[in-house]
């Protein structure tokens, strides 16, 4: 599986910027795919003048511009070996545009018809728990390509990745995504030679009130409902498994809410990165806030791939 042909780098100046870049033009070197970065500006036309002459601020922009072209050099130099740095077939195409940084990444995305967007991490929320920042959700939002978050690490290795599956979802476009998540989490973990992990976390909603009710029979019935829930996911995610038999892929299971199971056992068993869906449990393409998905990255301190539903729509145009 060709997974990505046409890569786009955010290079928001985030920490860990050149390990995430070195990284990301592995992946962009194991696929045969073309990789470009791009950096956003501020869009000062039509705000300000100067009061003294009445001319805009041509200057400052066509300054802004520089420095970011100089920052974007100083990032690729960065990212290359120290034999490579001065090699100019290593340069990269660069992209500069002005606005908003999210709405304009997006807009090159469709440009340019990239297949993926990645970039380092960067929480500037002021939440230090936390570790995506507002460009990181809002492209995990709204990008229509699939969109890898890098933890900032001196080197970058994942060698141990999560494939989070959400077998509970009707037949369909849903079921579609937890597929797309298992070809993406093969593909790369065959391209990093490491252990595939699969995660579905699973519940029988309301049970817990429901096995306070005093009835027996209802108590009884509650129990075979969860048992049979259980069976059924089981055989799903075995399935599931097996159409990647070849990568060994080890499952898990774990009753519980995901934004609490997911990151405890990302965390416990050092995952490097988890592959997944960006659609919540109620079915609902591009809604993120409050919902569980969302929930669950605020959680997660690894790096992130997130995949978009067949039929998923930008609100960016």
């Amino acid at each position: 599986m060709q997974a990505f042909k046409r890569i786009l780098f955010v290079a928001d100046r985030s920490k860990g910027s050149a390990a995430a870049l070195r990284k990301v033009r592995e992946l962009a070197e194991h696929y045969g795919a073309t990789l470009t970065l791009i950096d956003v500006i501020p869009d000062y036309a039509g705000h300000y003048v100067y009061p003294e002459t009445g001319e805009g601020l041509t200057a400052l922009r066509e300054a802004l511009r520089e420095d970011s072209k100089k920052e974007l050099s100083k990032l690729q130099q960065k990212s290359l070996p120290k034999t490579a740095r001065n090699n100019r077939k290593q340069q990269l195409p660069v992209v500069i545009r002005e606005g908003t940084d999210y709405v304009e990444i997006i807009k090159q995305v469709s440009d340019g018809q990239f297949d993926l967007v990645a970039k380092a991490a960067n929480n500037n929320t002021g939440l230090g728990a936390r570790l995506f920042g507002t460009l990181d959700l809002q492209l995990i939002r709204k990008c229509p390509c699939p969109v890898l978050v890098l933890k900032p690490r001196k080197k970058i290795d994942h060698s141990r990745i999560l494939a989070a599956v959400d077998l509970r979802r009707l037949p369909g476009k849903a079921r579609n995504l937890d597929e797309k998540v298992m070809q993406f989490a093969s593909s790369l973990a065959g391209m990093e030679e490491g252990q595939l992990d699969m995660i579905h976390a699973w519940d029988l909603p309301y049970e817990k009130k429901l096995l306070n009710e005093e009835r027996v029979g209802l108590y009884k019935s509650v129990r075979k409902m969860s048992r049979e829930l259980k069976q059924t996911e089981q055989a799903h995610l075995k399935a599931l498994a097996d159409e990647y038999a070849l990568l060994n892929p080890v499952t898990h299971m774990i009753k519980g809410k995901p934004e609490v199971v997911i990151p405890r056992f990302a965390k416990r068993h050092a995952i490097d990165l988890v592959i997944m869906g960006s659609v919540g449990r109620g079915g609902v393409a591009g809604f993120f806030i409050g919902n569980t998905a969302e929930r669950l990255l605020h959680e997660l301190n690894c790096s992130v791939l997130t995949i978009k539903p067949a039929g998923f729509r930008t609100p960016v145009r």
